[in-house]
């Protein structure tokens, strides 16, 4: 009976044997009680480079990572299989070369015929491949993740089995929302979409289901306060099942400032073809006088009472002069353009160069009756300036002041010493300014209400010199208005000069 006992041993042990020595994808091994190796099957000599001859008789905590060995991993997973009947791992261990894999295994309890302890087992398979492959693809998904960010994409996937909808964080945001839990619904990016387009976004993104097309659009979005920006969608079905439709994924970007800058293009171009029609208007009237008078003086010699030759010349000169002043402002904007404008600077009394402006200014004023008022100081105030550059930026304030006051109006120029500043003032109780016009006054081609202001003739160009002769000396200048009706005022800051350096000049 024993030696029936010993032979089934006998057999048991070589079939054990077999199945380990066969069993190649996997390392197979046991060790004692102590942690030292007993047996070594060829699947952990192919998978960790050790001969049995080499290994047998070492603590299993050689194939353990300096980290792990350091943490007291190995007595712990030991201990585990111990007292729990079974240790799972994953984690790097040590071949005989250095390198490292990863390895899934199990530890379990080695016991003897009468189910004494003896010692444990440990299989493992070797995942070193997959690992790497997952860093990858994390380390793939972390980069576009990144790039997503950096390039601030609104991310969605949405599930057309279960009409289910993943946002990533970015897309919350782009619609004023803080980042929930997903999954969301269709609806709640449609309820964010202006009613004006939400019929037709939702009839493009069903026909690309449909035809397995791209939903390529861009739309109003409505966002949580109430504001409204501009965004651009970008979508395809991107999984089938059974020939179905199943996924569709896409992007999505806030174009606002793009919209903005590119209807500021097109008002832009409608600006400069008003002002090329309010052009031709300006120049045709004057050379329309002038082709007048000289056809009548053909005529007559100068010798009709109703248009005698001295009145004739007068006339003639008035338009002559404005031709000139059009012409003189469209050269200085293209001048001041081209970094042209160069300044005579000169120490000059500020005070006096108004005297001697308004007086000439003032005729022109007066006989378009508006009341004019000017308020000087006694003193002089120095400053370095070019005396025709300022000359004209007093002459276009105070022409732009008569031309939006109405007959019978009031203008008000004034200058006052401010620290180190002058502040030249000009005020008047015209047509005024609407709210939404004063930051682009002072623009090229701009005027307020076209409309409103065509009569009154000009090119739009004054406030513009005004603007940039103040701001090459040193200055700034800026418009202040009630609203429609109530008036506008104009303040010109400029630096002026010391008593010691005004004396140094001289």
């Amino acid at each position: 009976m024993n030696q029936t006992n010993q032979e089934t041993q006998r057999q048991d042990a070589l079939q054990q044997r077999f199945i380990l020595e066969a069993a190649k994808d996997y390392a197979i091994f046991t060790t004692d009680l102590e942690r030292r190796i007993t047996s070594w099957n060829a699947g952990a000599e192919v998978m960790l480079g050790y001969p049995d001859v080499e290994i047998l008789g070492q603590l299993a905590d050689v194939l353990y990572v300096a980290e792990d060995r350091q943490q007291g991993v190995p007595q712990y997973e030991a201990q585990q299989a111990q007292t729990e009947g079974r240790a799972e791992n994953e984690r790097w261990h040590c071949r005989k070369d250095g390198s490292q894999l990863y390895g899934s295994g199990v530890i379990t309890p080695l016991l003897d015929e009468s189910g004494q302890l003896i010692g444990l087992v440990k299989i493992m398979r070797d995942l070193t491949g997959q690992k790497l492959a997952e860093g990858k693809l994390r380390e793939s998904e972390r980069r576009l993740r990144l790039a997503i960010e950096a390039t601030e994409l609104a991310t969605w996937d949405w599930n057309l089995l279960t009409n289910e909808v993943y946002w990533n964080e970015q897309h919350f945001r782009l619609f004023g929302l803080q980042p929930c839990l997903n999954p969301l619904t269709p609806d709640d990016f449609l309820t964010h979409v202006h009613p004006d387009d939400r019929e037709r976004l939702t009839n493009l993104l069903q026909q690309t289901i449909a035809t397995r097309g791209v939903y390529d659009t861009e739309f109003c979005a409505v966002m949580e306060d109430g504001s409204q920006r501009w965004m651009s969608g970008y979508g395809r079905v991107v999984e089938e099942v059974d020939g179905q439709p199943a996924r569709m994924s896409g992007v999505m970007l806030d174009i606002t400032e793009r919209r903005r800058a590119e209807e500021a293009l097109h008002q832009a171009d409608q600006r400069k073809d008003e002002f090329l029609a309010l052009l031709a208007h300006e120049l045709r009237n004057p050379m329309a006088t002038l082709s007048n008078t000289l056809l009548i003086l053909e005529l007559t010699g100068g010798q009709d009472e109703r248009m005698p030759l001295a009145g004739a010349l007068s006339m003639m000169r008035r338009e002559v002069a404005q031709l000139v002043r059009l012409v003189d402002d469209l050269l200085d904007v293209s001048r001041i353009n081209q970094g042209k404008i160069v300044l005579r600077l000169e120490p000059l009394d500020l005070v006096e160069l108004l005297e001697k402006a308004t007086e000439a200014t003032r005729p022109l004023i007066e006989v378009e009756h508006r009341d004019f008022t000017v308020k000087l100081p006694t003193q002089a105030l120095f400053l370095q300036g070019d005396a025709v550059r300022l000359t004209q930026v007093v002459r276009n304030l105070l022409s732009n002041a008569t031309k939006f006051t109405r007959e019978g109006g009031h203008i008000w120029l004034s200058l006052e010493a401010k620290g180190e500043e002058a502040i030249l003032q000009v005020v008047d109780d015209g047509i005024g300014i609407p709210a939404d016009q004063l930051e682009r006054i002072f623009e090229v081609f701009a005027q307020v209400d076209a409309s409103r202001t065509r009569s009154q003739g000009g090119l739009g160009l004054g406030l513009t010199l005004v603007k940039e002769f103040i701001e090459l000396h040193g200055g700034r200048v800026e418009a202040r208005s009630g609203g429609a009706d109530r008036g506008s005022v104009f303040s010109a800051h400029l630096p002026v000069l010391n008593s010691k350096a005004h004396e140094s000049n001289h």
